[in-house]
């Protein structure tokens, strides 16, 4: 049997109860991170960042979450 994507096994196999509870769960947490970001906008906390510099501005963000990393 398919499920997103991938072949599952049948112990795997999901209910549909259980695939709308993970839906709702997902989407509340989409609400919460959406709302969260709002917020911060509203408090200022936020770049702006030019067009031509997002790549610039990905790589130094990407740089600081490998360095976390280890």
């Amino acid at each position: 049997m398919k499920y997103g994507g991938r072949l599952l096994r049948n112990h795997e196999t999901r209910s549909s109860a259980e695939q709308e509870r993970d839906d709702r769960l997902r989407l509340e947490l989409l609400k919460r991170a959406v709302q969260q970001g709002i917020d911060e906008i509203d408090r200022g906390e936020f770049v702006v960042v030019e067009p031509d510099e997002i790549d610039s501005f990905v790589d130094k963000l990407a740089a600081k979450v490998m360095k976390r990393k280890r």
